[in-house]
């Protein structure tokens, strides 16, 4: 997934699409909280969002949510992207569903 500053996503990949059930057309322009739920921790979500506020890499755990509401647990990394001025404009995220976590 390729998000802007905002988080507002801009391109998911197919890989994407098969793991969350969300096509991309369903997902641009929205943010990843689409994926988050009740389950989603708040402490992790902080640590996301202060690390993407500094511009800064994180990679963390968290249970996210598939469209049809499924929770599943995944291993997610975000790092910064930069223009040619090396200011920070982008976000690309990758995510890899963590399965013996699921039970």
């Amino acid at each position: 997934m390729v998000t802007d500053r905002s988080s507002q996503i801009m391109w998911v990949s197919h890989t994407f699409s098969r793991l969350t059930g969300y096509e991309s057309c369903e997902m641009l322009g929205k943010t990843p909280v689409l994926l988050q739920g009740p389950l989603t921790s708040t402490t992790t979500r902080a640590l996301i969002r202060g690390r993407l506020a500094r511009c800064e890499a994180v990679t963390v755990t968290l249970q996210n949510y598939r469209k049809d509401q499924t929770p599943y647990w995944c291993q997610i990394t975000i790092d910064p992207l930069s223009d040619q001025r090396g200011e920070c404009t982008h976000f690309m995220a990758t995510e890899e569903e963590c399965p013996d976590l699921s039970h």
